[in-house]
Parts: structure tokens; C-alpha cells; sequence
């Protein structure tokens, strides 16, 4: 697929932007000063200055852990760092990442109608029952902002591609009939079927998400990857720091068991 299955409807980045003013607490009178081994002096370190070298160590193991997928890890070095700093925006960001990364989502938009943040970013239909709820307007499409992009997609292993490949295409099959509904049915239709898994949204607010992914052609007629949106994807998720280098286009994609599939049922 060329995007994805969810368009990613946003109230933009999590930013927690309410300041917060930290009273560092007073040093002890003999510790204000420390002594070089000579008996001269060295410099005063101010609590600011302290208090910004403690934020910035449980930032940085923070980031550690997550370049290295210890996201409890990670979120617990930016929980500690915002006990010193609530209302640092660029925490709240990482912690946000750390969530978003372990599939936390509801802890986000529960928060935002707390009314703990000023922007949540959000996938349909969360973000449209936010915005029906009467809790905050749609900012900004993050889906239409990124255009084509390989973000859901079909994963499989090696071995199934080339040791069962009755199972793979049978699997195809199906898929490919499931999308072609979706294609050809209308935006009320498709709510219907979707509306068990989702039992406390209305249909209307599903159909309106639904809608709201043909007209941005999220499922496109032909589901094969494009290497233009592979390497968009790419981009986004060096950015996001998910991943750390460029994997080559033919190592992880191939589009032989669609063409295959497609082949078999025009037979």
C-alpha cells in the first residue's frame, strides 16, 4: 500500500506548551564553592546551570533508549527529566515519541481532553471524535501534507514468500478482494462494516474518516510499493530517529506476489 490505511488526521505534534517555572532548591553553604586541589576556587555553578545539566542527562539516556527500541527505558528518563522541567515542550516531544512508538495512543488524546496539551496528533476516527466531541478543531493533515508514502504495508517473512507460497497467495487474494471493495463501495458502506470494531463511534463520524481517505487516495487501484514512496518513507522515519541508516529499496520490497496474483486471476 501507498499509504496509510488510517490517513494520519492531526491536531499536528504533541506540544505541551504551558511554562512552568522551577524553583531549584538553595546548595548547601559549603558546597556553593568547590576547591581546586591547589586551594584555588573554581567558578560557582548556578542551580539553573545544575538543574539544566540533571534535565539534560535523563534526556540524553532517553534518546539512548530509544535508538536502541528500550522504550520503558526511555520513557522513564523522560518522565524523570519533566519532574525538574513540566512544562519543557521538547521533553513532552520525546516522551510523545516513546508512546507513539509502543502504540500508546490513547494516553495521548486522553491527555489533550484533559486539557494537559495545546495540539495532539492524532489518527481517524480519534481525531474527527475529538473534533465532533467539541474538545478541539482540526489544525493540519498530516496525510495530505506527506502525499504518497509507503507507511502500512504487508509484511512477510522470506520463508513464506519462497516456502509457502500456496499460504502467501491465497493471503494476497483475499487482500487484494478486500481492497476492491473498498474501492467500489461508498464511504457509508464500508462505516457499516468497519462500525464492530469501532462500537463507541458513530457511524457518521466513521464514514466522514472513510471519505476523508478516498479523497486523499489512500487506497490506491494497484497495491504495489513505488520506490518514490519507499524512499519518502525513508525520509520520515530517519527523521523521526526510528530508524538509523537507508535500507536498499530491493532488499525489503518486492512486488512479485501482487504482479503474480494479479496474473493468476486474470487467467
Amino acid at each position: 500500500m501507498n499509504r496509510t490505511l488510517l490517513q494520519v488526521l492531526a491536531l499536528v505534534l504533541l506540544v505541551f506548551a504551558a511554562a512552568a517555572a522551577v524553583q531549584a532548591e538553595e546548595p548547601p553553604a559549603d558546597s556553593s564553592r568547590e576547591k581546586a586541589g591547589d586551594g584555588e576556587a573554581r567558578a560557582d555553578v548556578s542551580p539553573a546551570d545544575a538543574l539544566l545539566k540533571k534535565v539534560q542527562k535523563h534526556v540524553n539516556k532517553g534518546h539512548d533508549h530509544l535508538v536502541k527500541g528500550e522504550y520503558e527505558e526511555a520513557l522513564f528518563e523522560f518522565d524523570s527529566a519533566l519532574q525538574h522541567v513540566p512544562g519543557h515542550t521538547g521533553v513532552w516531544a520525546s516522551r510523545g515519541q516513546a508512546l507513539f512508538t509502543m502504540g500508546r495512543f490513547q494516553e495521548a488524546e486522553e491527555a489533550f481532553r484533559a486539557g494537559e496539551g495545546d495540539y495532539v496528533h492524532l489518527q481517524n476516527p480519534n481525531a474527527l471524535n475529538v473534533v465532533t466531541d467539541g474538545v478541539g478543531h482540526l489544525a493540519a493533515s498530516v496525510g495530505e501534507a506527506l502525499g504518497p508514502i509507503a507507511f502500512s504495508t504487508l509484511a512477510m517473512s522470506r520463508r513464506l514468500l519462497t516456502e509457502e507460497t500456496e499460504t502467501a497467495q491465497a493471503f494476497m487474494r483475499a487482500y487484494l478482494a478486500a481492497r476492491q471493495w473498498i474501492l467500489e463501495s461508498d464511504a457509508e458502506t464500508i462505516a457499516e462494516a468497519l462500525h464492530p470494531l469501532f462500537p463507541e463511534t458513530a457511524k457518521m463520524v466513521l464514514a466522514k474518516s472513510v471519505a476523508g481517505y478516498k479523497e486523499l487516495g489512500t487506497w490506491l487501484p494497484h497495491p504495489g510499493i513505488a520506490r518514490q514512496s519507499y524512499e519518502r518513507a525513508l525520509d520520515m522515519w530517519l527523521a523521526a530517529g526510528q530508524i538509523t541508516r537507508r535500507y536498499p529499496f530491493e532488499e525489503v520490497v518486492t512486488n512479485e506476489l501482487i504482479e503474480k496474483t494479479i496474473g493468476m486471476d486474470k487467467t
